[in-house]
């Protein structure tokens, strides 16, 4: 497991020593942010693959998916764990899809559902694939069963970092509390500890491709 050392308090102002240098909290996080993104980016095509079908399995063998009615899956970019077979096995099983919109003006996410992984996503923020925007398809938070979320990062006590925009957060934020939040990770995104601020939002389970965090 790949492992950052960086030891911080959880409180704003408080500093610490980071490879020597003295940092706030953010710094921290921007620190790990870009180390962990440079792991991920050592993940070959293959690797990428291989791993992602090994934790797609292991989430499969949970039962979450089987228990929930609503999902709200991602769509996958870059080195994050590949999702497209996982989201057309869901949608086969005639349970109800959805997927993220970001809307960038107002830092928040829009839920909306697909019913064709090929016919209902199109290109947008960030160059990330997302749903066709229609009103009669959006879906309320408080609606959504289960979330699968990807992430920069995690650490064993299933915190997690994004890109540091803040749009899972606020999201996760509006969930009901027994909606359950899945991260979906490698194993070299997994590391021991992370700065965590009063806002950030913790998983329910994490799945990589050697254990399930719960």
């Amino acid at each position: 497991m790949y492992i950052v050392h960086c030891q911080l308090s959880i409180q704003y102002r408080a500093l610490n020593t980071v490879k020597g240098m003295i940092v706030k909290l953010k710094d921290c996080k921007e620190f790990i942010r870009r180390q962990l993104i440079q792991r991920r980016s050592l993940l070959s095509d293959e690797e990428i693959r291989d791993k992602s079908n090994i934790i797609v399995e292991r989430l499969k063998k949970t039962g979450r998916l089987e228990k929930a009615g609503t999902i709200m899956a991602y769509m996958c970019m870059k080195s994050e764990v590949f999702t497209r077979g996982l989201i057309n096995d869901i949608l086969a099983e005639g349970r109800t899809v959805c997927l993220p919109i970001v809307v960038e003006k107002e830092k928040k996410l829009e839920i909306y559902k697909i019913e064709n992984i090929d016919s209902d996503v199109e290109p947008g923020a960030f160059g990330i694939y997302e749903p066709v925007k229609l009103p009669e398809r959006i879906i309320n938070p408080a609606d959504i069963d289960l979330v699968l979320v990807p992430g920069v990062g995690f650490d064993i006590r299933k915190n997690r970092i994004g890109f540091g925009g803040g749009y899972y957060d606020r999201f996760l934020s509006q969930l009901r509390p027994e909606t359950v939040k899945i991260g979906l990770s490698f194993d070299c995104q997994v590391i021991h500890e992370l700065p965590v601020e009063k806002f950030d939002e913790k998983m329910d389970i994490i799945i990589t491709e050697s254990r399930i965090l719960t």
